[in-house]
């Protein structure tokens, strides 16, 4: 606060615990024209002293420290494959920025079969399409969560019914949409203590 001369203290409430807990808590806010309830958590508050506004702070960690600027922190190392949008533009039009990743050492040369189900989602079902994308000899399962990226929290008006709608789409590297990816499916069998996509995968890699 010294260093860039800001005159903020921390935001004393009593519900700041509350706001902050995006799952069990979290605030909301009315948005009278689109008549929508936005909802969400926030990492922090701060007061302006100078004037009596508050600040709301979304804290953001990374592993360098350098400035935060968009074509240094896309190019570092650490944040390939990130894409950005055009602000101002809905997702689907927006034209989107690619950055790759240079695999480093040490990696793992041998074969890699991925095991997927229903529950597969959020950063495990990216993480079974990047392998998918890298050359894993196959992605062995169920469909998966199809989820489209980001979550968002919507609060029905006059209701306490709340909607999780995804709001980002992601991408395989193919260009095809994350949640039209399909695994290689396997007969199921059965009430059985058989595991068939476990079976499957160790099939595949003892016949490489």
């Amino acid at each position: 606060m010294k260093k860039y001369k800001l005159n903020f203290v921390p935001f004393q409430h009593k519900d700041i615990d509350v706001w902050r807990d995006a799952r069990s808590g979290g605030i909301s806010y009315l948005d009278q024209n689109a008549n929508l309830i936005i909802h969400g958590g926030v990492d922090d508050i701060w007061f302006n002293n100078d004037t009596e506004e508050l600040v709301v702070v979304d804290y953001k960690s990374q592993s360098t420290n350098e400035p935060v600027k968009t074509e240094s922190y896309l190019t570092y190392k650490y944040h390939q494959g990130y894409k950005i949008q055009n602000a101002g533009k809905p997702y689907q039009e927006a034209e989107l920025h690619l950055a790759y990743v240079t695999p480093s050492l040490p990696y793992y040369s041998k074969p890699v079969v991925v095991l997927v189900g229903h529950w597969t989602g959020s950063m495990g079902e990216g993480m079974a399409i990047g392998f998918d994308a890298i050359g894993a000899k196959a992605v062995i399962g169920t469909p998966m969560a199809d989820l489209l990226g980001g979550i968002n929290q919507f609060q029905l008006p006059d209701s306490t019914i709340t909607l999780e709608l995804g709001f980002e789409r992601l991408y395989h590297v193919n260009g095809s949409y994350r949640e039209d990816f399909v695994p290689q499916a396997v007969s199921w069998d059965g009430h059985t203590a058989s595991d068939s996509e476990l079976n499957a995968a160790i099939a595949l890699l003892k016949a490489i």
